[in-house]
Parts: structure tokens; C-alpha cells; sequence
């Protein structure tokens, strides 16, 4: 139980000094289906722009969506979007996102998804656009969230 306030406490304290990051839901997802309200990257160096990142460091993510779809198992996902093609995002962990945010999900029902990653110094540096999904496992993509937020990655 101690466990859980520790995080619950950590979750609100990183939701708290977040700044908020400019996002756009993706044009290949339906509002209708789910929708994403809030972007927050801690720590963001240039909010309302691209969110600039050391490399060598830790940073959290964290996204509120109300999906319209009920789901006993959430995966969850981050690319390159690339322009061309999307890429996996180096250094991501878990599919499972009920690691990062409460399952099942309940259809109308907003929720947060909380994510912590630690920068490598080995990843390129330069602007990136992540995309970020998050769909019910049982219907294969064919029910998701989905946002995309510009970063920018410095030595």
C-alpha cells in the first residue's frame, strides 16, 4: 500500500511541474473513437514549441485521453514519425499500458498515461516527431488513441 502512494504521490507531483507540449491528434485516428485532451513533458525546455530534451537524462510523458471504447488490455507505443514511415522510438519499454495508466478502461471515461524514459546519450540528436498510440489489444488497432508532439534532442 506504501508502494502505491509513492507513486500515486510521484504521478501528481510530475503532473503538477509538467508543462504542457503542443500536440495534435493523429489524422489516421478517429476523435470520435478517442480523444486526447492534454500533452505534458517534463522537463520541457520551450513549451508551446517543440520541447527540448538533454540526452543523458530522464523525462515523463504523460497524456490525458478519454477513449469511447471499453478494453480489458491497453498496448501503447511510440514511433519516428518519420514522414515516410513510422519508426520505433529507441529506448521505449513496455507495450503493456496498464504499467502506465488504469486498466480495463472504461468507455467515456477519462484516464492518464504516465511514462518515464531515460534520454541515451546515444540517440541522435535533432527535431523528432513522436507519435504516440494507445489501442485496445482485443481489436487490433482498429480501436486507438493517437497523438503526435514535436521534440527537439540536445547533447
Amino acid at each position: 500500500m506504501a508502494v502505491l502512494r509513492v507513486v500515486l504521490l510521484t504521478a501528481l507531483l510530475a503532473t503538477a511541474l509538467a508543462d504542457d507540449a503542443t500536440f495534435v491528434n493523429c489524422s489516421d485516428s478517429d476523435a470520435e473513437v478517442c480523444q486526447v485532451s492534454a500533452v505534458r513533458i517534463t522537463p520541457c525546455r520551450n513549451p508551446g514549441k517543440s520541447c527540448t530534451l538533454k540526452k543523458g537524462t530522464d523525462a515523463t510523458i504523460s497524456f490525458d485521453f478519454t477513449p469511447n471504447f471499453s478494453a480489458s488490455n491497453l498496448k501503447t507505443f511510440v514511433y519516428w514519425d518519420s514522414g515516410t514511415a513510422d519508426l520505433p522510438f529507441v529506448g521505449f519499454g513496455s507495450d503493456n499500458a496498464c504499467t502506465y495508466t488504469t486498466c480495463p478502461s472504461v468507455a467515456g471515461q477519462a484516464q492518464t498515461l504516465n511514462y518515464s524514459l531515460h534520454l541515451h546519450k546515444k540517440l541522435p540528436s535533432g527535431k523528432f516527431k513522436l507519435k504516440w498510440k494507445v489501442w485496445d489489444d482485443d481489436q487490433k488497432l482498429q480501436s486507438f488513441c493517437c497523438f503526435t508532439t514535436d521534440i527537439k534532442l540536445n547533447k
